[in-house]
Parts: C-alpha cells; sequence; structure tokens
C-alpha cells in the first residue's frame, strides 16, 4: 500500500498537541476512546497510523466534528509538506462555511500559502 509521506509525523504532533490542550495523559485519552496506552503511545511515536475508527474516536474525545479534525489533520500536513518542499501526493480538501472545495496540489507555492491561510479550520483547543 501507498503511504502518504509525512503524514505519521504530523499526526503524531497534532495528537499529542491535543491531547496536552485537553490535559489528558496516554491512559486516559486510551480509556475514552477504548484502546491501550501503548497504542496512544504508538500513534504519538508515528509507528501506528490510526484506522477510520480510530480518528472518529479521537475527534469525539477532542470534542470535534470528525471532518474538523481530518481538515486540521489536512491542513497541518500541506504546511509541513510546504515546509519541507515535498509535494503533496493529493488535492487538499479547503472546507469553509460548511463547503468542500478541492484545491490544486500543483498550485505554487506562493498560492498554496494564501489557500492555506484563508482556511477557516478551528484547531483542537477550540
Amino acid at each position: 500500500m501507498k503511504v502518504i509521506p509525512n503524514l505519521s509525523t504530523v499526526f503524531a504532533g497534532f495528537l499529542l498537541e491535543c491531547r496536552n490542550k485537553h490535559d489528558y495523559s496516554k491512559r486516559k485519552l486510551a480509556a475514552r476512546i477504548g484502546c491501550s496506552r501503548s497504542h496512544i503511545a504508538f500513534l504519538e511515536d508515528g509507528t501506528h497510523l490510526p484506522t477510520i475508527n480510530t480518528v472518529m474516536l479521537l475527534a469525539e474525545a477532542f470534542q470535534m466534528a470528525p471532518a474538523v479534525f481530518q481538515a486540521e489533520l489536512d491542513a497541518r500536513l500541506q504546511a509541513f509538506n510546504m515546509e519541507t518542499s515535498h509535494e503533496p501526493p493529493y488535492p487538499s480538501m479547503d472546507f469553509q462555511a460548511g463547503n468542500v472545495r478541492v484545491t490544486s496540489a500543483r498550485a505554487g507555492k506562493k498560492n498554496a500559502e494564501e489557500t492555506l491561510a484563508q482556511r477557516v479550520i478551528p484547531s483542537c483547543d477550540q
């Protein structure tokens, strides 16, 4: 199976940030979503990637709509790839006012940065 570059790194950082902002220990978050503490540790160190079920449960634990959780992850992945000069392997999803607009992954860097800056995506601390 093809792997999206940098996804595990970006997901790990996002999960850790959300967990810290909600003041959840690994054990407490694991109990909330019904997994082991070691599974949370594996997600945070980038060893494992979550299933869609885990993503849905994490979004609920952080009091975020699953689409918002995914949009925030996508925005962070796009930003990380721009910073490290990796071409995004897929079109990004732009969630604004409930509408989904697909933007070109081949947009120029300046254009892509403007698109990213204009997104209205609540982060895990809102």
